[in-house]
């Protein structure tokens, strides 16, 4: 889907000037290989031999392939940063790394027997979706940093809900956070990137 660009190239739209065409282009492929980065790493901690209907690469490869192809993206995204001359960028996408990585390890704990509850649950989403969607949209337009986490919040959520035991909770919390999302585009100018923001909204 290539929703993470699509993100931060709709935030830029919304902040004219604020990064070169340049600029732009280079970040939002840095957060593309950066989530696919991901994907590898996570298949392979959870022991994942299929992502969306097909083969992972862990499966069709080995673990090993699938950990330096991931490590490999991981350091393409950084290289990609650090030449789009962005010191803001660059330390915006280290943080969410971090946030990406604690969010993991915290759903392995739960894995493991740790405490899970609601909150626990939301923190998880916040940290592994939610944190990479709001930095996408940070890049574009610091206006739109809290917009890109109730967004991510919500994407998650509604990919979550035909697997979760409490789907009418799960439900409520997907409205909250779509309603939360809404709200923070209303600080942002009218514009067909607007729009097309508030239309990702809608299809969730």
């Amino acid at each position: 889907k290539m929703l993470r660009p699509t993100l931060l190239l709709l935030s830029a739209a919304t902040n004219p000037g604020h990064l070169t065409k340049e600029q732009t282009v280079m970040l939002a492929t840095a957060v593309e290989i950066l989530h696919n980065s991901t994907l590898l790493h996570d298949d392979v901690v959870d022991d994942d031999d299929y992502r969306r209907g097909r083969e992972s690469v862990k499966h069709r490869f080995s673990n090993q392939i699938a950990v330096l192809v991931g490590d490999y993206y991981l350091a393409q995204c950084m290289m990609l940063i650090h030449n789009s001359n962005n010191k803001n960028a660059e330390e915006i996408i280290n943080k969410v790394v971090a946030e990406m990585s604690l969010g993991e390890l915290i759903q392995q704990q739960v894995i493991r027997g740790g405490e899970y509850n609601d909150a626990v649950y939301l923190d998880i989403v916040d940290k592994k979706t939610a944190s990479l969607m709001s930095a996408c949209c940070q890049i574009g337009n610091e206006k739109l940093a809290a917009f890109g986490k109730h967004y991510g919040m919500a994407f998650q959520l509604r990919d979550d809900i035909s697997d979760t035991e409490d789907r009418p909770k799960t439900v409520q919390y997907l409205q909250e956070e779509k309603q939360k999302a809404y709200k923070e585009l209303e600080a942002i100018e009218e514009s067909k990137y607007k729009q097309a923001l508030t239309k990702l909204i809608d299809i969730l």
